[in-house]
């Protein structure tokens, strides 16, 4: 499931999360790291939201300005980029293990 590092945002993924119980998807949020949110931010995750951060199953994605403006190119996504989809892949797909662009 997906979301913006918004109130609105925040808001729907916790009413997506009450109408999906007893499932605990993965969740990506696209903006900065939940460090770095606004108070106004942190506070605006409810129950089921801080559950789901607290078990490693909230990964914030990066936004790159470059990416963004550009699109794809011939250059290397960015690291922080590909560590989140990474995280992502490890809780949607468990059994695939990605090291080094090959699969095990």
């Amino acid at each position: 499931m997906t979301t913006t590092a918004t109130t609105p945002g925040l808001r729907r993924l916790e009413n997506a999360l009450t109408m999906l119980s007893p499932l605990e998807p993965a969740i990506a949020v696209r903006g900065p790291a939940r460090r770095r949110w606004p108070r106004h931010l942190q506070a605006g995750l409810g129950p089921l939201s801080t559950h789901a951060s607290r078990a490693g199953r909230l990964q914030c994605i990066p936004t790159d300005k470059d990416l963004a403006e550009r699109g794809l190119t011939g250059q290397d996504l960015p690291a922080p980029l590909l560590q989140a989809a990474a995280h992502l892949l490890a809780l949607t797909a468990p059994e695939l293990n990605l090291m080094e662009g090959t699969t095990r």
